[in-house]
């Protein structure tokens, strides 16, 4: 669990991508209003193209940062899952090595004389 929340991404920088968006389509509109024939509003389209294209690989950039701390903290947790899983394994061994040595002590007890004839009696 505290692998879960401590490998969460920040959601500290969180980025209004509609306020960029507005603040480009802005800034293209005020050049349109001052540009004079078509070559004019050819360039300003060009800016506002770009300013748009900057924003698209900003996202892009943070979708990607996302993803990354995704993996990350699903390879943690995939990390504590098998060291719990080889731990499980490792115990149970040593729980059956013990059930053994209690059953074939019981069964030497069990067996009269057995005993008798390791001691030398």
């Amino acid at each position: 669990m505290i692998t879960w929340f401590v490998a969460t991404p920040d959601g500290a920088d969180e980025i209004s991508w509609s306020d960029r968006t507005s603040v480009a389509d802005s800034m293209a509109d005020l050049n349109n209003e001052s540009a004079e024939g078509a070559p004019q509003q050819q360039v300003v389209n060009g800016w506002h193209v770009a300013d748009l294209a900057t924003i698209q690989i900003e996202q892009l950039e943070v979708q990607h940062l996302q993803s990354l701390e995704a993996e990350r903290r699903t390879a943690a947790l995939l990390f504590w899952l098998g060291l719990g899983f080889a731990g499980d394994l490792i115990l149970r061994g040593f729980e059956v090595r013990r059930w053994r040595a209690v059953r074939m002590g019981a069964a030497l007890r069990r067996q009269p004389g057995r005993g008798k004839e390791r001691l030398g009696a």
